[in-house]
């Protein structure tokens, strides 16, 4: 690859969070916003479905923490399906101050051809801490 092909082929960022502490039932998808300080991206966001645009080859990377112990796992979600791929890569919580939890949790998604839809859902009623939570996207160019 040339070096002009590289320089065209800068990723677009896209930092999503709470607006305030979010109360959620099982199954109940974290309700992230766009933050107003990045834009350009073409990510929108309703009732915590997130849409990522085509043509970008995208790394999510998030963190939540809810406002109290709680065993909880929240799972990526693509296109309304539980994501098989990414069954290890979402965020586990157990009940406990020991090693076990880790409240970061990561996956990579291929939008080459069409959008596609993601989200994280609860597995159990919770409340996020919007102080703590939030979802990074970076897209690189397919």
């Amino acid at each position: 690859m040339s070096y002009k092909a590289s320089a065209r082929m800068t990723p677009i960022f896209c930092l999503l969070r709470l607006n305030s502490d979010a109360t959620l039932s099982a199954g109940d998808a974290v309700p992230v916003i766009v933050d107003s300080g990045t834009s350009g991206h073409g990510v929108t966001v309703a009732s915590g479905v997130v849409t990522l645009p085509s043509a970008y080859q995208w790394f999510a990377q998030t963190q939540i923490v809810p406002t109290s112990i709680i065993s909880v796992d929240f799972d990526w979600y693509v296109g309304s399906t539980a994501s098989t791929t990414f069954a290890q890569t979402g965020v586990s919580l157990v009940n406990s101050t020991t090693s076990g939890s880790n409240n970061i949790g990561y996956a990579y998604f291929d939008v080459a051809m069409s959008t596609k839809n993601i989200e994280l859902r609860a597995s159990v009623a919770c409340t996020v801490d919007a102080s703590f939570t939030w979802l990074m996207l970076t897209g690189y160019p397919s």
